[in-house]
């Protein structure tokens, strides 16, 4: 699996994530304190 950072333009960041295999993935967005962050949990 790897991690790749695509670049950012205009407050919007662009990532490339390869894996092995398919797998099923689950997008969230988390707002709690204050923060908002982004979560992908990947299924291995």
């Amino acid at each position: 699996m790897d991690l790749v950072e695509g670049g950012d333009f205009e407050a919007q960041s662009t990532w490339y994530l390869g894996l092995a295999n398919e797998a099923c993935a689950r997008v969230t967005q988390l707002t709690e304190d204050g923060a908002p962050r982004l979560v992908i949990d990947v299924e291995h």
